[in-house]
Protein backbone atom coordinates (compact mmCIF):
# COMPACT_ATOMS: atom_id res chain seq x y z
CA UNK A 1 0.00 0.00 0.00
CA UNK A 2 0.97 3.34 -0.84
CA UNK A 3 0.93 6.28 1.55
CA UNK A 4 1.10 9.33 0.75
CA UNK A 5 0.49 12.10 3.68
CA UNK A 6 -1.26 15.49 2.56
CA UNK A 7 -1.94 18.75 4.24
CA UNK A 8 -4.48 20.95 2.64
CA UNK A 9 -5.13 24.72 3.14
CA UNK A 10 -8.03 26.33 2.48
CA UNK A 11 -11.24 24.89 2.88
CA UNK A 12 -13.49 26.66 0.93
CA UNK A 13 -15.65 25.44 -2.31
CA UNK A 14 -12.77 23.16 -3.48
CA UNK A 15 -10.92 22.32 -0.28
CA UNK A 16 -14.00 20.96 0.92
CA UNK A 17 -14.50 18.92 -2.24
CA UNK A 18 -11.27 17.63 -1.87
CA UNK A 19 -11.41 16.66 1.91
CA UNK A 20 -15.03 14.78 1.27
CA UNK A 21 -14.12 12.91 -2.05
CA UNK A 22 -10.54 11.41 -0.55
CA UNK A 23 -12.95 10.71 2.31
CA UNK A 24 -16.14 9.22 0.05
CA UNK A 25 -13.45 7.30 -2.24
CA UNK A 26 -10.81 5.99 0.37
CA UNK A 27 -12.23 2.46 -0.49
CA UNK A 28 -11.49 2.71 -3.87
CA UNK A 29 -8.56 4.41 -3.39
CA UNK A 30 -7.37 1.90 -1.31
CA UNK A 31 -8.00 -0.95 -4.12
CA UNK A 32 -5.85 0.68 -6.17
CA UNK A 33 -2.66 0.49 -3.83
CA UNK A 34 -3.28 4.15 -2.11
CA UNK A 35 -4.16 5.60 0.95
CA UNK A 36 -4.11 9.11 0.88
CA UNK A 37 -4.22 10.38 4.14
CA UNK A 38 -4.31 14.11 5.59
CA UNK A 39 -2.47 15.14 8.39
CA UNK A 40 -2.64 19.07 8.67
CA UNK A 41 -5.78 21.43 7.87
CA UNK A 42 -5.80 25.09 7.47
CA UNK A 43 -8.07 27.80 7.42
CA UNK A 44 -9.75 30.55 8.63
CA UNK A 45 -12.61 29.20 10.50
CA UNK A 46 -11.15 26.20 12.86
CA UNK A 47 -15.08 25.87 14.32
CA UNK A 48 -16.63 25.82 10.73
CA UNK A 49 -14.24 23.10 9.34
CA UNK A 50 -14.45 20.94 12.65
CA UNK A 51 -18.32 20.59 11.89
CA UNK A 52 -17.97 20.34 8.14
CA UNK A 53 -15.39 17.39 8.72
CA UNK A 54 -16.54 15.22 11.78
CA UNK A 55 -14.56 12.35 10.03
CA UNK A 56 -11.29 14.20 10.77
CA UNK A 57 -11.34 13.27 14.22
CA UNK A 58 -9.31 15.15 15.92
CA UNK A 59 -8.94 17.87 13.44
CA UNK A 60 -5.06 18.18 12.87
CA UNK A 61 -5.54 21.88 12.90
CA UNK A 62 -2.66 24.33 11.80
CA UNK A 63 -2.99 28.00 12.53
CA UNK A 64 -0.71 29.36 10.20
CA UNK A 65 -1.54 28.15 6.75
CA UNK A 66 2.81 28.39 5.86
CA UNK A 67 4.09 27.38 8.84
CA UNK A 68 1.92 24.02 7.56
CA UNK A 69 3.78 23.75 4.17
CA UNK A 70 6.95 24.12 6.19
CA UNK A 71 6.84 22.32 9.22
CA UNK A 72 3.84 19.36 9.22
CA UNK A 73 5.49 15.85 8.33
CA UNK A 74 3.41 15.42 4.97
CA UNK A 75 4.89 14.73 1.40
CA UNK A 76 2.24 16.67 -0.55
CA UNK A 77 0.76 20.28 0.37
CA UNK A 78 -2.04 20.85 -0.95
CA UNK A 79 -2.64 25.44 -1.55
CA UNK A 80 -6.23 25.88 -2.54
CA UNK A 81 -6.06 29.42 -0.83
CA UNK A 82 -6.10 31.52 -3.74
CA UNK A 83 -4.47 34.87 -4.85
CA UNK A 84 -1.12 36.29 -6.40
CA UNK A 85 0.77 37.27 -3.39
CA UNK A 86 0.22 36.90 0.47
CA UNK A 87 -0.19 33.75 2.18
CA UNK A 88 -0.77 31.56 -0.86
CA UNK A 89 2.83 32.66 -2.32
CA UNK A 90 4.25 31.89 1.13
CA UNK A 91 2.31 28.61 0.98
CA UNK A 92 4.21 27.54 -1.96
CA UNK A 93 7.29 28.59 -1.37
CA UNK A 94 7.28 27.38 1.97
CA UNK A 95 6.60 23.64 0.95
CA UNK A 96 8.82 23.61 -2.74
CA UNK A 97 12.02 25.13 -0.34
CA UNK A 98 11.18 22.12 2.18
CA UNK A 99 10.78 19.57 -0.43
CA UNK A 100 7.53 18.76 -0.56
CA UNK A 101 5.38 18.51 -3.76
CA UNK A 102 3.08 21.38 -4.05
CA UNK A 103 -0.47 21.06 -5.81
CA UNK A 104 -2.44 24.02 -6.45
CA UNK A 105 -5.43 25.58 -8.24
CA UNK A 106 -4.43 28.82 -7.98
CA UNK A 107 -4.23 30.60 -11.64
CA UNK A 108 -3.60 33.59 -10.84
CA UNK A 109 -0.67 32.93 -8.58
CA UNK A 110 1.12 30.25 -10.68
CA UNK A 111 0.62 32.82 -13.84
CA UNK A 112 2.36 35.15 -11.95
CA UNK A 113 5.03 33.03 -10.25
CA UNK A 114 5.76 29.87 -12.72
CA UNK A 115 9.04 30.28 -13.34
CA UNK A 116 10.61 31.13 -9.68
CA UNK A 117 8.49 28.12 -8.27
CA UNK A 118 9.60 25.63 -10.56
CA UNK A 119 12.84 27.07 -9.63
CA UNK A 120 12.44 26.22 -6.39
CA UNK A 121 11.04 22.73 -7.08
CA UNK A 122 14.02 22.02 -9.33
CA UNK A 123 16.66 22.75 -6.42
CA UNK A 124 14.66 20.85 -4.09
CA UNK A 125 13.77 17.67 -6.56
CA UNK A 126 9.87 18.15 -5.89
CA UNK A 127 6.86 18.64 -8.12
CA UNK A 128 4.36 21.51 -8.75
CA UNK A 129 0.94 19.77 -9.83
CA UNK A 130 -1.66 22.68 -11.08
CA UNK A 131 -3.95 20.15 -13.17
CA UNK A 132 -6.87 22.25 -11.30
CA UNK A 133 -5.70 25.41 -11.99
CA UNK A 134 -7.00 25.75 -16.13
CA UNK A 135 -10.32 24.53 -17.13
CA UNK A 136 -11.58 22.77 -13.67
CA UNK A 137 -12.16 19.37 -14.01
CA UNK A 138 -10.44 18.76 -17.81
CA UNK A 139 -7.53 17.10 -17.98
CA UNK A 140 -5.77 19.66 -20.31
CA UNK A 141 -2.43 19.72 -18.29
CA UNK A 142 -1.94 16.03 -18.67
CA UNK A 143 -2.93 15.88 -22.32
CA UNK A 144 -0.28 18.43 -23.10
CA UNK A 145 2.44 17.23 -20.81
CA UNK A 146 2.08 13.51 -21.46
CA UNK A 147 -0.53 12.14 -24.27
CA UNK A 148 0.73 14.67 -26.65
CA UNK A 149 4.45 15.41 -24.78
CA UNK A 150 6.05 14.75 -28.48
CA UNK A 151 4.14 17.36 -30.39
CA UNK A 152 4.95 20.80 -31.22
CA UNK A 153 1.51 22.75 -30.96
CA UNK A 154 0.47 25.42 -33.11
CA UNK A 155 -2.47 26.58 -31.67
CA UNK A 156 -4.33 26.67 -28.37
CA UNK A 157 -7.51 28.19 -28.00
CA UNK A 158 -9.95 27.94 -25.32
CA UNK A 159 -13.50 28.81 -23.60
CA UNK A 160 -11.85 29.07 -20.39
CA UNK A 161 -14.58 30.84 -18.18
CA UNK A 162 -18.13 29.31 -17.08
CA UNK A 163 -19.27 32.38 -16.17
CA UNK A 164 -18.72 34.49 -19.58
CA UNK A 165 -19.73 31.32 -21.37
CA UNK A 166 -23.24 30.76 -19.37
CA UNK A 167 -23.63 34.69 -20.17
CA UNK A 168 -23.03 34.78 -24.18
CA UNK A 169 -25.28 31.15 -24.14
CA UNK A 170 -28.32 32.77 -22.81
CA UNK A 171 -27.88 36.24 -24.87
CA UNK A 172 -27.65 34.13 -27.98
CA UNK A 173 -30.28 31.20 -27.05
CA UNK A 174 -32.71 33.84 -25.45
CA UNK A 175 -31.61 37.14 -26.78
CA UNK A 176 -31.66 38.85 -23.62
CA UNK A 177 -29.83 41.73 -22.58
CA UNK A 178 -25.83 41.37 -21.04
CA UNK A 179 -26.88 43.14 -17.68
CA UNK A 180 -30.04 41.08 -17.11
CA UNK A 181 -28.30 37.23 -17.38
CA UNK A 182 -25.11 38.79 -15.66
CA UNK A 183 -28.04 39.63 -12.56
CA UNK A 184 -29.07 35.94 -13.40
CA UNK A 185 -25.82 34.12 -13.23
CA UNK A 186 -24.85 35.87 -9.65
CA UNK A 187 -28.30 34.78 -8.39
CA UNK A 188 -27.17 31.11 -9.38
CA UNK A 189 -24.17 31.39 -8.15
CA UNK A 190 -22.10 30.94 -11.83
CA UNK A 191 -21.00 34.78 -11.07
CA UNK A 192 -19.10 36.48 -8.10
CA UNK A 193 -20.65 39.36 -6.40
CA UNK A 194 -18.31 41.19 -8.18
CA UNK A 195 -18.18 39.85 -11.61
CA UNK A 196 -14.75 41.91 -12.55
CA UNK A 197 -12.12 38.63 -13.11
CA UNK A 198 -14.72 37.14 -15.37
CA UNK A 199 -16.02 39.40 -17.43
CA UNK A 200 -13.45 41.63 -18.09
CA UNK A 201 -11.29 38.14 -19.33
CA UNK A 202 -8.64 38.42 -16.49
CA UNK A 203 -9.59 35.10 -15.53
CA UNK A 204 -9.29 33.43 -18.81
CA UNK A 205 -6.10 35.55 -18.98
CA UNK A 206 -4.24 33.90 -16.30
CA UNK A 207 -5.60 30.17 -17.69
CA UNK A 208 -4.14 30.98 -21.28
CA UNK A 209 -0.88 32.37 -19.69
CA UNK A 210 0.09 29.15 -17.92
CA UNK A 211 -1.15 27.48 -21.08
CA UNK A 212 1.17 29.37 -23.25
CA UNK A 213 3.84 29.28 -20.86
CA UNK A 214 3.94 25.31 -21.26
CA UNK A 215 3.61 24.77 -24.56
CA UNK A 216 5.64 27.97 -26.23
CA UNK A 217 7.46 29.58 -23.15
CA UNK A 218 5.34 33.01 -22.76
CA UNK A 219 6.68 34.28 -19.34
CA UNK A 220 5.44 38.09 -19.50
CA UNK A 221 3.11 39.73 -16.90
CA UNK A 222 -0.34 39.49 -17.80
CA UNK A 223 -0.66 43.21 -18.67
CA UNK A 224 1.67 42.35 -21.68
CA UNK A 225 -1.33 40.26 -23.00
CA UNK A 226 -3.67 42.16 -25.07
CA UNK A 227 -7.19 41.03 -22.92
CA UNK A 228 -10.35 42.64 -23.51
CA UNK A 229 -13.66 41.26 -21.99
CA UNK A 230 -17.40 40.83 -22.80
CA UNK A 231 -19.38 43.65 -20.62
CA UNK A 232 -19.57 45.53 -24.48
CA UNK A 233 -21.59 42.99 -25.93
CA UNK A 234 -24.64 43.72 -27.14
CA UNK A 235 -28.10 42.11 -28.50
CA UNK A 236 -27.42 43.52 -31.69
CA UNK A 237 -23.83 42.26 -32.00
CA UNK A 238 -25.13 38.44 -31.07
CA UNK A 239 -27.98 38.74 -33.49
CA UNK A 240 -25.42 40.03 -36.41
CA UNK A 241 -23.23 37.47 -35.49
CA UNK A 242 -25.78 34.54 -36.33
CA UNK A 243 -27.14 36.07 -39.28
CA UNK A 244 -23.34 35.58 -40.49
CA UNK A 245 -23.50 32.29 -39.26
CA UNK A 246 -21.03 33.07 -36.33
CA UNK A 247 -20.89 32.69 -32.55
CA UNK A 248 -19.66 34.97 -30.28
CA UNK A 249 -17.41 33.73 -27.92
CA UNK A 250 -15.34 34.71 -25.28
CA UNK A 251 -11.87 32.82 -26.43
CA UNK A 252 -8.30 32.55 -24.85
CA UNK A 253 -5.82 31.63 -28.03
CA UNK A 254 -2.14 31.40 -28.17
CA UNK A 255 -1.13 31.17 -31.75
CA UNK A 256 2.65 30.43 -33.30
CA UNK A 257 3.32 31.83 -36.77
CA UNK A 258 6.51 31.58 -38.20
CA UNK A 259 7.98 31.26 -34.45
CA UNK A 260 5.98 33.95 -33.88
CA UNK A 261 4.06 33.99 -31.03
CA UNK A 262 0.46 35.92 -30.29
CA UNK A 263 -1.48 35.58 -26.90
CA UNK A 264 -4.99 37.42 -26.53
CA UNK A 265 -8.12 36.77 -24.93
CA UNK A 266 -11.64 38.37 -26.09
CA UNK A 267 -14.76 38.17 -27.47
CA UNK A 268 -14.31 36.45 -30.77
CA UNK A 269 -17.01 35.77 -33.61
CA UNK A 270 -16.45 31.85 -34.73
CA UNK A 271 -17.80 30.36 -37.30
CA UNK A 272 -21.16 27.79 -36.05
CA UNK A 273 -19.27 24.87 -37.33
CA UNK A 274 -16.09 25.59 -34.92
CA UNK A 275 -16.17 22.66 -32.10
CA UNK A 276 -16.18 25.82 -29.82
CA UNK A 277 -19.25 27.04 -31.09
CA UNK A 278 -21.26 23.65 -29.35
CA UNK A 279 -20.18 24.68 -26.34
CA UNK A 280 -22.60 26.14 -24.09
CA UNK A 281 -23.61 27.12 -20.27
CA UNK A 282 -20.60 26.53 -17.65
CA UNK A 283 -18.57 24.33 -19.59
CA UNK A 284 -15.52 24.88 -20.59
CA UNK A 285 -12.98 23.73 -23.65
CA UNK A 286 -9.90 23.15 -25.36
CA UNK A 287 -9.26 23.48 -28.54
CA UNK A 288 -5.60 22.21 -29.63
CA UNK A 289 -3.35 22.39 -33.31
CA UNK A 290 -0.61 20.20 -33.17
CA UNK A 291 1.99 19.44 -35.91
CA UNK A 292 1.84 15.47 -35.89
CA UNK A 293 -1.26 14.66 -34.65
CA UNK A 294 -3.91 16.75 -35.86
CA UNK A 295 -6.68 18.74 -33.69
CA UNK A 296 -8.00 17.99 -29.99
CA UNK A 297 -11.28 19.17 -28.57
CA UNK A 298 -12.06 18.40 -24.43
CA UNK A 299 -15.09 19.32 -23.05
CA UNK A 300 -15.83 19.37 -19.64
CA UNK A 301 -17.25 21.79 -16.70
CA UNK A 302 -14.48 24.51 -15.66
CA UNK A 303 -14.89 25.09 -11.95
CA UNK A 304 -17.04 24.09 -8.69
CA UNK A 305 -16.36 22.01 -6.13
CA UNK A 306 -16.21 18.40 -7.79
CA UNK A 307 -14.58 18.70 -10.96
CA UNK A 308 -12.05 20.81 -9.51
CA UNK A 309 -11.64 18.71 -6.68
CA UNK A 310 -11.31 15.82 -9.15
CA UNK A 311 -8.54 17.36 -10.71
CA UNK A 312 -6.54 18.30 -7.18
CA UNK A 313 -6.83 14.19 -6.38
CA UNK A 314 -5.55 13.44 -9.43
CA UNK A 315 -2.56 15.22 -9.16
CA UNK A 316 -2.32 13.84 -5.48
CA UNK A 317 -2.52 10.40 -6.98
CA UNK A 318 0.33 11.66 -9.49
CA UNK A 319 2.44 12.60 -6.76
CA UNK A 320 1.92 9.09 -5.06
CA UNK A 321 2.96 7.57 -8.42
CA UNK A 322 5.33 9.42 -10.23
CA UNK A 323 8.97 10.57 -10.12
CA UNK A 324 8.96 14.18 -9.38
CA UNK A 325 11.33 14.57 -12.23
CA UNK A 326 8.99 14.00 -14.63
CA UNK A 327 7.15 17.15 -13.22
CA UNK A 328 9.49 19.77 -14.01
CA UNK A 329 8.59 21.79 -17.44
CA UNK A 330 10.46 23.16 -19.87
CA UNK A 331 9.26 25.19 -22.11
CA UNK A 332 8.14 23.30 -25.21
CA UNK A 333 9.00 25.72 -27.63
CA UNK A 334 11.02 29.37 -27.43
CA UNK A 335 8.74 32.19 -29.46
CA UNK A 336 9.55 35.85 -30.12
CA UNK A 337 6.18 37.88 -29.11
CA UNK A 338 4.00 38.94 -31.95
CA UNK A 339 4.28 42.58 -32.52
CA UNK A 340 1.22 44.90 -33.22
CA UNK A 341 2.41 45.27 -36.96
CA UNK A 342 2.02 40.95 -37.10
CA UNK A 343 -1.64 41.83 -36.72
CA UNK A 344 -2.38 39.24 -33.60
CA UNK A 345 -0.69 36.48 -34.76
CA UNK A 346 -2.41 36.38 -39.06
CA UNK A 347 -4.30 38.33 -40.65
CA UNK A 348 -8.22 38.14 -40.10
CA UNK A 349 -11.14 39.00 -41.27
CA UNK A 350 -12.57 41.70 -38.67
CA UNK A 351 -15.97 43.02 -37.20
CA UNK A 352 -16.97 46.47 -36.37
CA UNK A 353 -20.38 48.04 -35.49
CA UNK A 354 -20.49 51.62 -35.47
CA UNK A 355 -23.40 53.65 -33.35
CA UNK A 356 -23.81 56.63 -35.48
CA UNK A 357 -26.50 59.79 -36.18
CA UNK A 358 -28.75 59.10 -39.28
CA UNK A 359 -27.81 61.35 -41.90
CA UNK A 360 -26.71 61.83 -45.82
CA UNK A 361 -22.78 61.86 -46.09
CA UNK A 362 -21.60 59.40 -42.88
CA UNK A 363 -21.16 55.95 -45.36
CA UNK A 364 -19.12 58.39 -47.87
CA UNK A 365 -16.71 59.89 -44.89
CA UNK A 366 -16.83 55.89 -43.34
CA UNK A 367 -16.29 54.71 -46.56
CA UNK A 368 -13.24 57.72 -47.28
CA UNK A 369 -11.49 55.99 -43.83
CA UNK A 370 -11.52 52.21 -44.95
CA UNK A 371 -9.67 53.67 -48.36
CA UNK A 372 -7.24 55.87 -46.29
CA UNK A 373 -6.58 52.70 -44.34
CA UNK A 374 -6.29 50.23 -47.15
CA UNK A 375 -9.16 48.27 -45.75
CA UNK A 376 -11.71 46.47 -48.09
CA UNK A 377 -14.86 45.03 -47.10
CA UNK A 378 -16.83 41.89 -47.24
CA UNK A 379 -20.06 43.46 -46.02
CA UNK A 380 -22.07 46.12 -44.87
CA UNK A 381 -25.22 46.17 -42.81
CA UNK A 382 -27.14 48.82 -41.38
CA UNK A 383 -29.56 48.08 -38.96
CA UNK A 384 -32.60 49.90 -37.56
CA UNK A 385 -33.01 53.24 -37.24
CA UNK A 386 -34.78 55.00 -34.11
CA UNK A 387 -36.93 57.65 -33.05
CA UNK A 388 -33.51 59.94 -32.07
CA UNK A 389 -31.85 58.85 -35.40
CA UNK A 390 -29.39 56.69 -34.26
CA UNK A 391 -28.13 54.02 -36.18
CA UNK A 392 -26.09 51.12 -35.89
CA UNK A 393 -23.82 50.38 -38.70
CA UNK A 394 -21.86 47.17 -39.40
CA UNK A 395 -19.00 46.06 -41.87
CA UNK A 396 -17.14 42.95 -41.87
CA UNK A 397 -13.83 43.36 -43.34
CA UNK A 398 -11.55 41.38 -45.30
CA UNK A 399 -8.70 39.60 -44.33
CA UNK A 400 -6.48 42.47 -42.62
CA UNK A 401 -3.99 42.88 -40.22
CA UNK A 402 -4.94 44.29 -36.54
CA UNK A 403 -2.48 47.28 -36.98
CA UNK A 404 -4.79 48.55 -39.95
CA UNK A 405 -8.17 47.80 -37.87
CA UNK A 406 -6.74 49.56 -35.13
CA UNK A 407 -5.96 52.74 -36.55
CA UNK A 408 -9.09 52.71 -38.59
CA UNK A 409 -10.94 51.75 -35.11
CA UNK A 410 -9.42 55.18 -33.42
CA UNK A 411 -10.00 57.05 -36.30
CA UNK A 412 -13.73 56.22 -36.12
CA UNK A 413 -14.22 56.73 -33.09
CA UNK A 414 -13.14 60.86 -33.19
CA UNK A 415 -15.92 61.33 -35.63
CA UNK A 416 -18.03 63.75 -33.89
CA UNK A 417 -21.56 61.53 -35.55
CA UNK A 418 -20.11 58.13 -33.66
CA UNK A 419 -21.78 58.12 -30.35
CA UNK A 420 -19.58 55.46 -28.40
CA UNK A 421 -16.57 53.56 -29.33
CA UNK A 422 -17.07 51.32 -31.72
CA UNK A 423 -17.13 48.13 -31.35
CA UNK A 424 -14.40 45.48 -32.78
CA UNK A 425 -14.05 42.09 -33.13
CA UNK A 426 -12.16 39.30 -34.44
CA UNK A 427 -13.49 36.79 -36.66
CA UNK A 428 -12.19 33.32 -36.23
CA UNK A 429 -12.65 30.93 -39.08
CA UNK A 430 -12.32 27.05 -38.78
CA UNK A 431 -9.21 25.88 -38.67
Amino acid sequence: MKRIAIAIAGLGTVGSGVIHQLHRQRDLLKKQGLELDIVGVSARNREKAAQAFPFLDPLPWWENAAEMARACPCDVVVELVGGEEGIAKEIAEAALSTGKELISANKALLAKHFDALQKLSQANACAIRFEGAVAGGIPIIKALTEGLAINNVRRVEGILNGTCNYILTAMTSEGRAYQDVLEEAQALGYAEADPTTDVEGHDTAHKLALLARLLFGWNKPISKMSVKGIADIQAIDITVAQQLGYIIKLIGVGSMTNNRLDVEVAPMMIADTNPLAKVDGVLNAVHVTTEMAGTYTLIGPGAGAEPTASAVIADIIDAALSAPSRNFFPARQEAEDASEEDGHSRIKKWYLRLEVVDKPGVLAVVTALLRDNQISVDSVLQKGQSADDKVSLVMVTHPTRFSQVKELKNSLDRLDFVLRPTQLMPIIENE
